[in-house]
């Protein structure tokens, strides 16, 4: 009977196997996976999060750039279609004022303005009722103090004559040096005023339309050039801007796909540690019971053991006579008076 209890206990507990299995390690190496993973999504997150806002600054700072550069050049071109307007009301007769013709260099259009007044309006086509035709003349001798306004002014040759014998002074000079001029010529300051060779005297106070025309004049052309230096700096501030809302938008997707990784992160570690702890808890219950099979393996084989040497002693005590049916009495007897000892 201890034979086969033992044979049992050894069977069951050869099936019980090790109490570490592959399958542990694989849940552990799975667990350690899934929180590597959770640990990249939740990096990631915090990337997305950082450029989301980074995006978001770019896209507000571009916005506020575009806008800057579209109000200037929303101003400029309402400015220059007005003066345009204005322009264009001075040519109802059909010709071409030679005001049209005309640019100063910067800082003189008063000067030319008072130099040749409201003769500006005058056309350059023969046909219109008012022209200049243009005639050669040599410049006077001009005293010390004045200079050539020709060379300050880009005009057409019909208006030569006149340019040359204008000259610019200073203001302070005028009134002195008008005396000394030669017949036809005038003298203008570069705030606009003028003294003619006749003693005809216009302070740059007096009104003159023709000064009004030519400040409009100059300044739409100054627009029109800040308008054509401005349109591709706009243009540039708009793709900027557009570039950057799309930047934003992708760093919006971007964010709300990282948020949701965690989470799915996160159950997957959930279930690989519950894996591995059910797997942990099965090789605890394992590992108990093959203990109490070796206790129990142990017993049995030191009971066995004891009675096969009770047996032993009990065939050499009997002889060879001893008849064989005692030998069961005598046997359980041996075992009754080992127990205690062994016990002991």
């Amino acid at each position: 009977r201890t034979r086969r209890a033992l044979d049992q206990a050894k069977t069951e507990r050869a099936q019980l196997g090790p109490p570490a299995t592959p399958q542990i390690e694989d849940a552990r190496a799975e667990l350690e996976r899934a929180e590597a993973s959770l640990a990249a999504a939740r990096a990631a997150l915090e990337a997305a999060e950082d450029e989301r806002a980074k995006a978001q600054e770019a896209e507000a700072l571009a916005r506020d750039a575009a806008r800057k550069q579209e109000d200037h050049l929303a101003r400029l071109t309402a400015e220059a279609r007005g003066l345009a307007q204005i322009v264009a009301q001075q040519r109802r007769g059909g010709f071409a004022p030679a005001l049209d013709s005309v640019a100063p260099d910067r800082g003189y259009p008063a000067a030319l303005a008072a130099a040749l007044r409201d003769d500006l309006d005058a056309a350059l086509d023969p046909k219109a009722p008012a022209f200049w035709g243009g005639r050669d003349a040599a410049a006077p001798a001009w005293p010390n103090g004045a200079q050539p306004l020709a060379p300050l002014v880009k005009a057409p040759a019909a208006l030569a004559a006149r340019l040359a014998f204008t000259a610019l002074v200073q203001r302070q000079d005028g009134d002195r040096l008008q005396a000394g001029l030669p017949v036809g010529a005038r003298l203008v300051s570069k705030e606009g005023d003028l003294w003619r060779w006749d003693g005809f005297t216009a302070r740059a106070e007096a009104p003159k339309p023709a000064a009004v025309r030519m400040e409009q004049k100059t300044r739409l052309a100054e627009v029109e050039t800040e308008i054509e230096a401005l349109s591709p700096k706009a243009k540039t501030a708009r793709e900027a801007q557009v570039a950057a809302a799309r930047r934003a938008k992708a760093a919006d997707d971007a964010q709300r796909e990282a948020r949701r990784q965690p989470q799915a992160a996160e159950q997957k570690v959930a279930v690989a540690r519950q894996t591995l702890e059910k797997l942990e808890r099965e090789a605890a219950r394992r590992e108990a019971h093959a203990q109490s099979l070796d206790d129990v393996i142990r017993r049995f084989e030191a009971e066995l053991a004891d009675a096969e040497s009770i047996l032993r002693v009990a065939q050499a005590e009997a002889g060879e006579d001893v008849a064989m049916g005692d030998l069961p009495a005598r046997l359980a007897a041996a075992r009754a008076a080992a127990g205690p000892a062994r016990e002991a």
